[in-house]
C-alpha cells in the first residue's frame, strides 16, 4: 500500500477550502464506501445506467458525476501500486485456447520473475467483417492463491492483448493449472463509420 506520505506527494487536493461542517457527512461516506465493500465481497459490479439516472433525478445530482463515481468503485483495483518485476528469469510459450462462439480466447506465453509471473492474454474474432470490434473487460483468475492484475491492454478492432502480473509467481510447470477469464461486456457505445471515398490528399 502507498504511505501517506507518498498520497500527500502524488496528489494535489483543487482547492485548499474545505467546509469544517462536512467532516461527519465525509466520514460516513468513507464508512458507507467500506460497507459496501465487505457487503459484495470486494465484487460490487455495476448497478446500471437506468438505476444510477434513477438515483440521480431522485437527489437531483448529476449524472455524468455519479456514474464516474460508480465506475471509479468498480475499478478500484486500479488504483492499487503496481508490483514492479525483478530479476528476469524465464519466456515460457503457453499456445493453449480455445475457441467460443466465434471468439478465440489464449493465453499465448508467460515471462517468469524473482517476484511475480506476467502472463498474456489474447482474444481475437474470427470474422471478416471489418464493421466489428471487441469491446469488453477482461479479468483474469488461477486459483485464490494467486492474485491476478492487469497491467495493460491493447486493442485493433478485432483483437484485444492484455498482460496480467500474477502473485505469487507461476510456476515453470503449468501443467494443471487453469486459466478462467471472465468477460464482462462494454457500454454501449455506437461508433458511427465512415467509408471514405478514393481520393489523392495534399497536405501543404
Amino acid at each position: 500500500m502507498y504511505s501517506s506520505k507518498m498520497i500527500r506527494g502524488m496528489f494535489h487536493p483543487p482547492t485548499d477550502y474545505y467546509c469544517e461542517s462536512l467532516e461527519s457527512i465525509d466520514d460516513q461516506l468513507c464508512a458507507l464506501i467500506a460497507r459496501r465493500k465487505e457487503v459484495s465481497g470486494n465484487n460490487p459490479g455495476f448497478p446500471g445506467t437506468d438505476r444510477v439516472l434513477g438515483w440521480c433525478q431522485h437527489y437531483g445530482l448529476n449524472d455524468q458525476m455519479i456514474l464516474s463515481i460508480f465506475s471509479q468503485l468498480y475499478n478500484e483495483g486500479l488504483f492499487q501500486p503496481p508490483i514492479v518485476p525483478t530479476r528476469f528469469r524465464i519466456f515460457i510459450p503457453i499456445a493453449k485456447y480455445v475457441q467460443v462462439d466465434g471468439v478465440v480466447y489464449a493465453v499465448t506465453y508467460m515471462k517468469q520473475y524473482a517476484n511475480m509471473s506476467v502472463v498474456n492474454v489474447e482474444i481475437s474474432l474470427e470474422t471478416e467483417d471489418e464493421a466489428v470490434g471487441i469491446n469488453a473487460r477482461v479479468d483474469l483468475s488461477i486459483g485464490p492463491q494467486y492474485t491476478c492484475r492487469q497491467e495493460s491492454g491493447s486493442g485493433s478492432g478485432r483483437g484485444l492483448q492484455s498482460n496480467f502480473s500474477v502473485n505469487p509467481p507461476l510456476p515453470d510447470d503449468i501443467s494443471g493449472l487453469e486459466f478462467s477469464l471472465k468477460i464482462t461486456p462494454g457500454p454501449d457505445i455506437p461508433v458511427p463509420r465512415i467509408k471514405l471515398k478514393a481520393a489523392s490528399v495534399v497536405i501543404k
